[in-house]
């Protein structure tokens, strides 16, 4: 029987029944997700934005109050979000980063809730556009970063990119957000005192990367912390990135792309999470024939044998796997290779895959007492076929998604992992045709229950949006 005897015979990958008397559902980890859109990253006072994009945010009045400190959404009024630790009125210019509850108002740069009518919205507001709006007579009457109107007697957002766009004397351009180049996020769960993952992301400007950490209270909201980069560039370097991180007794260990041209992984270890000191050995670097003189983007896992570490050998050429019982002698496991395109690819679910990579591995002990490794990663293939669009063929365009495979840990020998039956696990379809795509999965469980996966999300577009935000199981949310 395949994958794992049947995922131990359909329980452990959630398919099994799930207990209707009870009203409990079985939660896995492995699918399905439900996408939450883009997962915000502060550096306060001000989230980052896509790279292509320019410093935005609102017109507030000069004499506006201080704004109100909060921790989650719910801790604001009914337009406006916790931004960066603080209740505003949220700026956005796609569909992703609003949350469950609100959507983008694009036409005035806001995140607001939908309505067909005044019946829909909230006591005291209004369907405007769509929209709720609130009824006002001064900027007193309205949510932080609205203005009053009151020729129309409406709150409104006046958008702005610097203090020219608001007036000169009266209001002032309080920025929301700022560009930056977010990637590769590695989560490493349950390990801070309040239980919740901690989060180590590439952050790249001017050219270099360098590895932050960033702390959330809910998992969806995160803010550097500190601001400065854990980890940058040394000599010969432009970046350092793409972190696997992993607690292992007191210590912190953070594996990562190095070298001049990002084609080795270092490790670099740390007593705290944010002091760290690089090896001067390289950890892995490229050896086999098929990992042509490239090895990055690594994962890494601990288990009771020793750790694991997975990495993408090539420019997507296949995901291989080492080992070391100390944790910094790595032995591969055979030639490395543990899972190759040929490999990911499904003849009627997962087609053509020519790239697969950016692994994240993470270990748990199943039902049966035994440990697994799981195995999450990108890559690029057809989920859809082509079809008819006014009698002339319309071609599906390939694009990244999320799969998963798992192995046990073997007492003696090396493990093998076997694919998810059911892959993609993670797929954003904006139509038949229409994939949006996925990189870098990451994923941590919740002190709920649920499970978060975080992800390099490119919109329909083709632009990069840096980070989006998914949840397993789908009726979980975070608060």
């Amino acid at each position: 029987m395949t994958f794992l005897a049947g995922c131990l015979m359909a329980a452990a990958c959630g398919l099994a029944p799930n207990d209707r008397f009870t009203g409990t559902r079985q939660s896995s980890g492995v699918a399905p997700w439900v996408d939450l859109g883009g997962a915000n990253l502060c550096e306060a006072p001000a989230l980052l934005g896509p790279a292509d994009s320019a410093p935005v945010g609102f017109c507030v009045p000069d004499q506006a109050q201080a704004l109100h400190a909060c921790t989650f959404d719910a801790d604001c009024g009914p337009r406006e979000r916790c931004v960066c630790g603080r209740c505003s009125v949220q700026y956005c210019d796609s569909a992703a980063g609003c949350g469950k509850v609100l959507s983008c108002d694009f036409k005035n740069k806001r995140c607001a809730k939908k309505c067909s009518k005044t019946a829909r919205c909230p006591f005291g507001q209004t369907c405007r556009g769509g929209f709720c709006t609130a009824v006002c007579m001064a900027d007193a009457g309205c949510a932080a970063g609205e203005l009053c109107n009151q020729v129309i007697q409406r709150c409104v957002v006046a958008a702005c990119g610097d203090n020219a766009n608001c007036l000169v004397g009266k209001e002032h351009c309080a920025i929301q957000r700022v560009p930056a180049e977010v990637r590769e996020p590695a989560l490493v769960p349950d390990v801070d005192g309040r239980k919740q993952p901690v989060l180590y992301v590439e952050i790249r400007k001017q050219g270099r990367g360098a590895i932050y950490r960033a702390l959330s209270a809910d998992g969806v909201g995160w803010t550097l912390d500190p601001a400065e980069p854990v980890l940058e560039a040394g000599a010969g370097e432009t970046r350092v990135g793409a972190p696997a991180a992993i607690r292992v007794g007191a210590s912190w260990l953070i594996f990562f792309d190095a070298g001049p041209n990002g084609s080795r992984i270092d490790r670099a270890t740390s007593t705290d999470g944010v002091h760290f000191t690089r090896d001067v050995a390289p950890a892995l670097e490229p050896a086999s024939p098929w990992e042509g003189g490239k090895v990055h983007a690594p994962g890494v896992a601990h288990t009771a044998r020793g750790l694991y570490l997975a990495y993408e050998g090539g420019d997507g050429v296949g995901l291989g796997v080492a080992f070391a019982a100390d944790g910094r002698s790595f032995v591969r496991v055979g030639d490395g290779l543990a899972l190759s395109r040929d490999g990911v690819t499904d003849p009627l679910l997962w087609r053509r895959v020519d790239a697969v990579g950016s692994p994240s591995l993470a270990a748990h002990v199943d039902d049966a007492g035994d440990e697994l490794i799981d195995l999450w990663f990108s890559a690029h293939g057809l989920e859809s076929s082509s079809v008819d669009e006014l009698n002339s063929p319309r071609a599906a365009v390939p694009n990244w998604s999320v799969g998963y495979a798992a192995a046990r840990v073997p007492k003696t020998g090396d493990p093998r992992f076997e694919v998810f039956p059911w892959n993609p696990v993670f797929d954003r379809v904006l139509s038949f045709l229409q994939h949006e795509d996925e990189l870098s999965p990451t994923v941590a469980r919740l002190p709920g229950g649920s499970f978060v996966m975080l992800y390099g999300a490119i919109g329909s577009k083709g632009s990069y949006d840096n980070l989006g935000l998914a949840l397993h199981p789908p009726e979980a949310a975070p608060r």
